[in-house]
């Protein structure tokens, strides 16, 4: 995460790379790996 004066918030990159110019509506944070099967039943739009 990245947090510089002007408060933008930048979270999987390095300060140098360009930003990610568009919005998220939904961010899901696990404390280990999820397998490819739960990634593809959380992806399923409902």
């Amino acid at each position: 995460m990245y947090l510089p004066k002007a408060r933008t918030f930048s979270f999987g990159v390095n300060w140098w790379n360009p930003a990610f110019k568009c919005a998220i509506d939904e961010l899901n944070i696990f404390e280990c790996a999820l397998p490819p099967s739960q990634v593809a039943e959380l992806a399923e739009v409902k």
